[in-house]
């Protein structure tokens, strides 16, 4: 048998070796039900003592907030060396390294999961090397805040950035989305979500959709350019007036 034949039968059996391994693991982490553990593959960092977020390159992070009881991050492997956070008091604030900035980096959907006992207060900006890269790059970022249960919520919402709630009790919430000069962020509660009284205030182009949440009381301050879709009870509200 010719050396060259020699190595192409090797090189087969290793590849079928190493395939055979690896549909092994697969299975295995299947029936362990690793797919349905939602931090499966990513790495905890304990974050004590904070109930608010302050998220720096919102337009380029994805990010799920819930509520736990071990507060901390979870993070994917490939975040490490991008991301970087500090704690200042009760404050939690998020970023990414101006290198990952400047190359466009970005973190996607279950790649980063922060766990808080409350969260009292969000505040996202979004980040761009110049206006020249604002003008093409219209990423937006995705905030999801769920499971929490207390007497207050604040956000405020900068430009290029979407927050969704879900599975809320919340006495009162306000919520301030975007800027008169750029606005460019939305707000999306859905049916799942009990608040007693609730403040809008949209100054520019940003936008609300309330999917039929149960909210006793709404107050709206919104611009001309400002976008709000109803659903449910909002609707029918405002049809019976």
């Amino acid at each position: 048998m010719k050396t060259s034949t020699m190595f192409i039968l090797a090189a087969v059996v290793a590849t079928f070796i190493g395939l055979t391994a690896y549909n092994f693991s697969l299975k295995a982490s299947f029936l362990k039900g690793d797919y349905k553990n939602p931090f499966y593959g990513l790495t905890f960092s304990s974050v004590k003592d904070v109930n608010e977020v302050e998220l720096q390159s919102a337009n380029r992070i994805t990010i799920r907030i819930e509520k736990g009881k071990t507060p901390g991050l979870w993070l994917r492997d490939r975040l490490k060396g991008n991301l970087v956070w500090t704690k200042n008091g009760n404050t939690i604030k998020i970023d990414l390294t101006k290198a990952a900035k400047d190359g466009g980096f970005q973190i996607w959907d279950n790649e980063l999961i922060l766990i808080m006992p409350s969260t009292v207060k969000l505040t996202s900006r979004a980040y761009h090397r110049n206006k020249e890269e604002e003008k093409k790059a219209h990423i937006s970022g995705n905030i999801n805040i769920s499971g929490f249960e207390q007497d207050a919520m604040q956000l405020d919402l900068g430009k290029y950035t979407t927050a969704f709630l879900d599975k809320l009790k919340v006495g009162k919430l306000n919520a301030v989305i975007g800027n008169k000069d750029n606005g460019n962020a939305s707000l999306v509660i859905s049916s799942a979500n009990q608040i007693d009284t609730a403040a809008f205030d949209i100054p520019g182009e940003g936008s609300l959709d309330l999917m039929d949440p149960n909210i006793t009381k709404t107050h709206y301050t919104i611009s001309d350019k400002a976008t709000v879709s109803l659903n449910g009870k909002a609707l029918q509200a405002i049809k019976t007036e």
